[in-house]
């Protein structure tokens, strides 16, 4: 949130609609509002996380096509060890691929 609006004691209505688009009427934007004229950082925070759930649960962007989660069914779960899941999946991937010396006639007639 703050790399988009900044880090202020106070937000605008304009830095709110810049934060979350024009996904709230003009009344809930209103509603939201918990400092004469506008916002407090938390309340921000509030909005912000409004937004990246709309997007989450959009799952694309405009111009994107929507990724299904039946996509996902087939990759593999990872509940522990993130990093080092996501190390050897990467290593995987990059020993399957052709040396970076191989010319792209080579690796079509491969």
């Amino acid at each position: 949130m703050i790399a988009v609006i900044g880090d202020k004691a106070f937000y605008s209505l304009e830095d709110a609609k810049k934060l979350h688009k024009l996904q709230y009427s003009a009344a809930e934007y209103r509603n939201l509002m918990d400092l004469a004229g506008g916002y407090s950082k938390e309340r921000m925070l509030d909005i912000f996380r409004d937004r990246a759930k709309y997007l989450i649960e959009r799952g694309s962007t405009l111009n994107n096509p929507k990724i299904t989660p039946e996509y996902f069914m087939s990759w593999p779960s990872i509940t522990k060890d993130h990093a080092g899941i996501l190390r050897e999946l990467i290593r995987a991937w990059l020993v399957s691929q052709p040396p970076a010396s191989t010319s792209a006639t080579e690796q079509a007639t491969a």
